[in-house]
């Protein structure tokens, strides 16, 4: 198996913590990682002692999106 997109970080009273560390593409979407998200989320789905599942957004990402529904909006 190749490199992992999708890192699991358990933090505590049941939260699950999914990161996409793909910094060359800027964590964008593809195949791959959409794949891996699935599996994460079957995972944390699965496991009784997770009760909240947490997928975080970059600064830069959130900027980004931010702008881009504004110019889009008008």
């Amino acid at each position: 198996m190749g490199e992992r997109f999708v890192h699991i970080n358990r933090a505590r009273d049941g939260i699950a913590i999914l990161s996409i560390v793909r910094p060359e593409r800027r964590n964008a979407l593809n195949m791959a990682v959409k794949r891996e998200l699935v599996d994460a989320l079957t995972l944390c789905e699965s496991d009784p002692g997770v009760s909240a599942i947490i997928l975080p957004l970059t600064v830069q990402s959130t900027t980004r999106l931010l702008n881009r529904s504004t110019t889009t909006a008008r």
